[in-house]
């Protein structure tokens, strides 16, 4: 008997599931034509099965490689070192599922892979008979991601060799997890900044402010702190990152504070990213918030008013406005204040 299954993994013969077929069938070209892919979603959304549905439809041309970083902890992602050598573990455990020789397997541990470099050029030898397809599965649970990172770079720089004709590389891989890789890019500069200021705390510490009181969100709070941090933190220079980024740069900060909890959707955004419109549920509460860019006074007043009308359709009594403001000299002033429009009220944070 089949049943309705909202934790793990799924399978087809005991659980009841949506027909994805036709995005395998997609995901099973961009494999062929040898991609480097992610699949970001919230959870419980399905990666897991998905990876495990691509595995199973995968050709024997190739080898299915399919790990987790799940169950490693942090001291794997202390240095290059340690996270060398345990992912080529990884990946030796995830071919004793597979067809591939003894001597294969045994191969994929090399004690002198000690560095990032020297894993490039392991990788290298064991991929050149081999069509592998690398599938990492919650690819963001580490706190670490500078490390991580790396190692991202080292697979990219093998695939744009690889397309030279100069390197051998895994055919294909897949990223699987909450986050976006450009989030945890954000999230590493983030924490590059913080060191500058030399304070101690890591990102997960940057972000553990008492947002959350008695199951409840206090929004308020998580922009008066995400405002500060930002004054703190950043200088002059920053300021061409933050004006491109300066949005995904919040909704960074705010993912890890809601998630388990809760989760945001981005509502409406304009091509010219003039502004974005997001919907923060959290418990039984709703946040309306809009994100723009300074772009004068009248500007300011239209962007009340758009944001009153958005929380209109919503039914919500109160809204929160963040705006970026990247001007030089004195007129900038920044602001955190509570504005009154009858019934209304909007929070207003100029940074």
């Amino acid at each position: 008997m089949r049943r309705f299954n909202v934790t793990g993994l799924c399978v087809a013969s005991e659980d009841y599931m949506v027909d994805i077929s036709g995005k395998l069938k997609q995901i099973m070209g961009l494999i062929d034509g040898g991609c480097y892919f992610t699949i970001n979603r919230a959870r419980q959304y399905g990666k897991t099965t998905t990876l495990n549905m691509i595995e199973k439809r995968l050709p024997k041309e190739y080898s299915p490689v399919s790990i987790s970083f799940e169950g490693l902890g942090d001291e794997s992602f202390e240095s290059p070192q340690a996270f060398c050598h345990a992912f080529m573990e990884l990946v030796q455990e995830a071919l004793e599922f597979t067809s591939v020789s003894d001597e294969y397997k045994a191969g994929w541990v090399d004690e002198q892979a000690v560095t990032f470099k020297k894993l490039s050029r392991h990788i290298t030898n064991m991929c050149k008979y081999k069509k592998l397809v690398l599938m990492i599965d919650e690819v963001d649970r580490t706190s670490n991601n500078r490390v991580f990172l790396h190692f991202i770079g080292v697979l990219r720089d093998k695939f744009l060799l690889r397309k030279k004709g100069k390197d051998q590389t895994f055919h294909s891989v897949i990223l699987a997890g909450v986050y976006d890789i450009n989030e945890l890019v954000i999230a590493n500069y983030f924490v590059s900044i913080e060191s500058r200021s030399n304070a101690d705390k890591q990102i997960t510490g940057v972000l553990q402010y008492d947002v959350v009181k008695d199951g409840r969100f206090d929004m308020e709070l998580c922009l008066r702190k995400f405002a500060g941090h930002c004054a703190e933190i950043f200088s002059e220079q920053d300021h061409k990152f933050l004006e491109e980024h300066g949005r995904l740069l919040f909704l960074t900060y705010l993912k890890p504070l809601i998630n388990g909890q809760g989760f945001y959707h981005i509502e409406s955004r304009l091509t010219d990213l003039r502004r974005m419109d997001i919907a923060v549920d959290f418990g039984r509460d709703q946040f309306i918030i809009e994100l723009k860019l300074w772009r004068g006074e009248s500007k300011h007043e239209e962007a009340y008013k758009q944001l009153l009308g958005y929380m209109e359709s919503k039914n919500a009594p109160t809204g929160y406005l963040l705006t970026f403001d990247f001007r030089k000299g004195e007129n900038k002033t920044p602001r955190a204040e509570w504005v009154g429009f009858g019934d209304k009220r909007i929070f207003d944070v100029v940074i």
